[in-house]
């Protein structure tokens, strides 16, 4: 478990990487190109890259990726409330970047890192009977062969993880929530049936790959 001085680091962390302010005035690194992670932020990403056939994605307008919190981000949170969706320094994690910060929603479908055309919905984080984050994308291009950035996600420095242990994010596809595509009626057109590999953090250069199959197909 964290001791009193690993949390105060995680705040001065972050507070380092809002350019020293507990009010957000500055901003965050820019994140790397393709691991998801980067020594000047906080937090991270891991890449969805949706495979198969075209048909199966036509007419997506959202896409909703639910992912569950691995037990070293699960205890992350427990013992850093201020770092959560609603805590002290969440807006300036999870927001656009209007109140400071990394602004992540701003930063997962921006113009630094190569990904699918997407616009972010909305950004949704759990700590209660399940810990898990979702994120909703509004997309506007074909989606096979298309990659989405999932976040944000704490990175190793960040999270502390005990021993060899990483901050990792898992995917359950038993679940309808898991990764799913929905149309501009708001009808589910897809969900997802295979994620490979099924667990990620931001260190790994690897995407997750997303196999899917028609609702009802």
């Amino acid at each position: 478990m964290p001791t009193s001085r690993q949390l105060l680091l995680v705040s001065m962390a972050f507070l380092a990487a809002c350019g020293g302010s507990s009010d957000g005035s500055g901003g965050g690194g820019d994140a790397g190109a393709s691991t998801g992670g980067d020594e000047a932020l906080t937090h991270g990403f891991v890449a969805l890259r949706f495979e198969g056939d075209a048909a199966t994605y036509a007419g997506t307008d959202t896409i909703v990726a639910t992912m569950n919190y691995g037990p070293c981000l699960t205890t992350f949170y427990a013992d850093n409330p201020q770092m959560r969706q609603y805590g002290n320094f969440g807006q300036q994690i999870f927001g656009d970047g209007s109140a400071g910060g990394e602004g992540w929603k701003s930063r997962l479908c921006g113009d630094d890192i190569d990904h699918s055309a997407c616009e972010i919905v909305w950004i949704t984080q759990r700590i209660d009977t399940v810990q898990q984050l979702a994120v909703t994308y509004q997309v506007s291009e074909a989606m096979n062969d298309g990659t989405l950035l999932f976040g944000p996600i704490p990175t190793s420095d960040t999270a502390l993880c005990d021993g060899e242990a990483l901050p990792v994010v898992t995917v359950d596809i038993s679940e309808t929530t898991g990764i799913r595509g929905i149309d501009a009626e708001g009808h589910d057109l897809w969900r997802a049936t295979t994620v490979t590999p099924n667990a990620a953090s931001t260190g790994q250069s690897d995407p997750m790959v997303v196999s899917a199959a028609p609702v009802g197909g």
